[in-house]
């Protein structure tokens, strides 16, 4: 049972029911002890979510297909009507927009992957909901609404943000296609913008500290990425298949990071290593270190040189650039290579080297997996 304290002492309670100017709080959506300093709000205990059917009895699941999730529903409430069944599928007699209401047997708690892949495009978060797990929203590109109640001590969607916020450490841990993320955020967790957003683009706003590995992807890295001067630790594939970013810039006044010359990719400041990229990158001389996954699924990137500078290629830099047919690497020495820097690459791939190394880089360890693909220049 939850409390709303509204007086710090009975005293001040009894002296505001004797004002002549008082306005007294609405009760009568009010439950439990009205005993002063305190009273109950009947708040929503239940949460609240909203899907649309295009066709009458279409078939509506509404909640993911895990094995874990049904079991926590006790009840399952869809425009008003409680079902006779608790179940994952209804048939829906009317097209347009469903209200669901699920009641949980523990209804501080929600598992993993519960709307995961659902088609979900709103959902209200209670006061009660103290414990969601990882992935509850995950790769719901519907999903246009979160709303968590004032009430909950532990999460809350501050600024109408349209986001799912642990309050105490202000981290974002799950985001929908008209996320704004405000500016009170530090973190933002793993996997939070996995979802397809092309009509969106996000602002990583200055106080952000932390974007962890994989926090966009799918579609959701913005056409421009513009790192603020707080941001001080980047996940590997923090912005993953970021095919649609155009453009990357970092504040100069950043400690850790900078895009040098114009390069339109993030930089390692002290380690001279690029740990992202994008479809216009071009590397700087100065860079010495190709960092993981740097380039990996960028599917609009064809073309691009490799700086005689570069001495690492770590692992998957390259893999999954399905549209790259052209890498030329200046060095004479072949630089070291990681695991699966090519894979999945375009059946066009050329990987261009001086002609006097062509040798040396066909046999060289791991570099020989690609030796049809190496030519002389």
């Amino acid at each position: 049972m939850k409390y709303v304290k509204l007086f710090d002492t009975t005293l001040e309670y009894t002296q505001y029911i004797n004002s002549s100017s008082k306005v007294l709080p609405n009760t009568s959506c009010c439950k439990g002890d009205l005993t002063a300093p305190y009273y109950n709000p009947l708040l929503e205990e239940r949460i609240i979510a909203k899907f649309k059917t295009t066709y009458p009895n279409a078939n509506l699941g509404i909640m993911s297909s895990n094995a874990n999730v049904l079991p926590q529903f006790t009840e399952i409430e869809i425009d008003g009507v409680v079902q006779e069944t608790v179940d994952k599928t209804y048939k829906i007699p009317s097209a347009g927009t469903h209200t669901i209401k699920y009641t949980l047997a523990d209804n501080t708690s929600l598992v993993a992957y519960s709307f995961a892949s659902t088609g979900i495009i709103y959902i209200f978060i209670p006061s009660t909901m103290t414990n969601i797990g990882s992935y509850t929203l995950n790769a719901d590109q519907s999903l246009e609404k979160i709303v968590v109640s004032k009430y909950n001590p532990t999460y809350d969607s501050r600024d109408n943000c349209n986001a799912l916020i642990e309050t105490a450490t202000n981290t974002l841990i799950q985001a929908c296609k008209t996320t704004v993320i405000p500016s009170s955020v530090e973190t933002i967790k793993s996997y939070s913008f996995n979802f397809n957003a092309t009509d969106h683009d996000f602002v990583l706003p200055d106080g952000l500290k932390t974007i962890q590995a994989f926090s966009f992807g799918n579609g959701a890295c913005p056409v421009s990425i513009n790192i603020p001067k707080s941001l001080t630790s980047l996940g590997i594939s923090a912005f993953n298949g970021q095919s649609r970013t155009t453009s990357i810039t970092v504040d100069p006044s950043n400690p850790v990071y900078d895009s040098r010359n114009n390069c339109n990719a993030i930089i390692n400041t002290a380690a001279n290593k690029l740990v992202m990229g994008c479809q216009n990158t071009v590397i700087p001389n100065t860079v010495t270190v190709l960092g993981g996954n740097s380039f990996q699924s960028v599917t609009t990137l064809s073309a691009i040189t490799v700086p005689s500078n570069v001495i690492t290629l770590e692992n998957n830099v390259f893999a999954g650039c399905s549209n790259l047919t052209s890498i030329t690497f200046e060095a004479t020495t072949p630089p070291t290579l990681g695991a699966s820097v090519f894979l999945n690459h375009s059946a066009n791939l050329k990987i261009y080297v001086p002609s006097a190394s062509v040798n040396a880089y066909k046999t060289e360890t791991n570099w020989s997996n690609w030796a049809d693909c190496i030519e002389g220049f």
